[in-house]
Formats: C-alpha cells, structure tokens, sequence
C-alpha cells in the first residue's frame, strides 16, 4: 500500500526520504512494501499532514485504478462483475498482509465489505482508512459506472476527516472502532460488470457504431464527476482516435458533447429526485462544481431550476 502514495507524496513536492527518517527506516524498496502497520500508519499521517492536504491519502486511492496496483494484478477488469472482483481481492489479501481479514456478506438489499484488523491500533489510522475508502470507492465507480449513487455507499471509518465530502456526502460516513472498517452498498451492484465494462486490452477497437457509442457511455459514466472529460483521453480507452470516434459517432447521429449532457442531465434528475443529497453535491457528482453553472445547465436541459425539479418530481415511498 505504502509505495503509490509514496510515489504521491515524491510528485506533490514531498521528500520520500524525510519521511522514511521519521518513521526509522531508509529509501529501500523491501522496507516500505512491507513495514509494520504502525510505521506505515505514522508514514501517512505524516506525509497528509506535511502536504496539508487531510485528504491526500483517499485521493490517491481514488484517482489510482486498482487494477494497476501489484497488489491487486489479480483482478481481471475486462470480466468480472463487482462482485467477483471483491472476491478476489479478499481472497489474495492474506498473500499481501497478516494484520487484517476481509469478509463480504451479502443479504436481499445490502452487502456488506468489512476490513477487520487483527490487532488493536494504539491510535486511529485516519488515513489508512481514507487510502482504503478511496480505493474501494473507485473500484465500485469503475465497476457499476452510472449505477453509481453516493448516498447508497456508507462507509464506517476511522476519522470522516480524511474523507471530501465532493465524492462522499458526510451523512455517508460513520465513525468507527479502530479495529475495523465497514462499507455497506446495495447488493445489486455486485452482480453489475463483467460484459458492461469496456475491454482496455483489446487488440482490436470496437467499430460497430452501437458498440461504440455505448462504449462511450460507460466511460463517461465513469469520468462524469470531471468538469470537463477529454475526448483524447475517453477516445483513447477503447483504441480509437479523436477523429475516428467524431466519425463513428457521427454516423450513429450523436456527438462526444451530446452523450456527455444527455449523462448528466439523466444523471442529475435521478439524484434529485431520488436522494437527500444537497444541490451543491449534485453539481460536483456530475461534473458541474459551481452552484450558478449546474443551475444554468440544468435549466437549460428541464426548464426548471435544481431546487423545482426536485420539489414537483421527487420520488416519495410507496
């Protein structure tokens, strides 16, 4: 765990080294692949704290895909649902560590991923738990794509500190005993991937104009909390350039620009109309993070204001 945000911390301006000097231990790669929780635990909070970025850890956990992490090479993107993917980190943890167990129960509507250390911390490993937490939260936003709701996703952590509240609203974090951490979601996302997930090895780029146009849609989903998605870059995931994806999705009547409104115009009224979360959260889950800019958007694409929307369309329990 600690060498990605090692590599984090190096490219934010920090020094590796300083931070190795004030946990006890030199540059070597064996050492920080595999230092004792308490140190490595020391080494974050340190590195968060010297940054003063409290939400340094949970950022790179998010913005790394887990399935580049040596770790986690187990996992096979391009075939698993959520479900098996979880599976298979639980199952190859013990290979990396024997200082925590990881179980995944599953009930009618809600499953359950818990972390549950085998010894008792001396102190909260607040950023640990937000490295984790950012992880996992990406893991399932890579895995459901616009399934994703934030206010389905409960996390019982160490310190809600470490956490933003732009990916997590904070009525989604719990505090918790030192000794565990709990994330609770809905069950039928576990069963969400495998053939829904966009094949990044492919040899050969998808050219059926249907294919490709609900290959954009997933990686939009993917990206749609970003102000503002690169064609180059969502191009890129399927092994296509900029100018033959103009071209396929110009024949199939759509456009890059059209996709990404009609996702997060969707998107937005299903949040509005089917969750708590405040109107300044919705804009960020979607890619609009000023309040006056979402409210615009969003009027141009209903008619009603956010505040409007929600009030005449709001799903209310049967």
């Amino acid at each position: 765990m600690l060498r990605p945000i090692l590599d984090a911390y190096e490219k934010a301006g920090g020094s590796v080294d300083e931070v190795l000097h004030r946990v006890g231990l030199h540059d070597n790669t064996d050492q920080t692949e595999y230092l004792p929780s308490t140190l490595a635990w020391n080494a974050l909070e340190f590195m968060a704290e010297s940054l003063g970025d409290p939400h340094f850890c949970f950022r790179v956990g998010y913005q790394a895909s887990a399935y580049d992490l040596p770790n986690l090479s187990i996992l096979n993107e391009t075939r698993q649902t959520l479900g098996e993917s979880m599976i298979a980190l639980i199952v190859d943890a013990p290979r990396m560590t024997n200082q925590a167990g990881y179980t995944l129960t599953c009930g009618a509507e809600t499953a359950t991923l818990a972390g549950n250390r085998t010894f008792k911390p001396l102190c909260p490993p607040t950023q640990s738990d937000a490295f984790f937490t950012g992880l996992i939260v990406r893991l399932i936003r890579d895995s459901i794509g616009w399934h994703w709701n934030p206010a389905r996703f409960n996390a019982r952590i160490s310190g809600k500190s470490a956490i933003p509240d732009d990916v997590l609203p904070r009525a989604s974090l719990i505090p918790s005993r030192n000794t565990s951490v709990i994330f609770r979601f809905p069950a039928r996302w576990l069963m969400i991937g495998g053939g829904d997930r966009i094949n990044r090895n492919a040899a050969t780029a998808p050219t059926h104009s249907k294919d490709v146009v609900d290959n954009l849609q997933r990686e939009l989903a993917r990206r749609l909390d970003q102000p503002d998605p690169s064609l180059r870059q969502v191009s890129a995931a399927f092994s296509l350039s900029e100018r033959s994806l103009q071209s396929v999705l110009k024949q199939a009547g759509t456009s890059f620009r059209t996709e990404l409104i009609c996702l997060r115009a969707e998107r937005s009224k299903t949040l509005l109309t089917e969750t708590d979360l405040n109107l300044s959260l919705i804009g960020r889950q979607v890619g609009l993070p000023l309040p006056s800019s979402f409210n615009r958007a969003f009027r141009s694409w209903t008619g009603f204001s956010p505040g409007l929307y929600r009030k005449r369309f709001r799903k209310r329990p049967a």
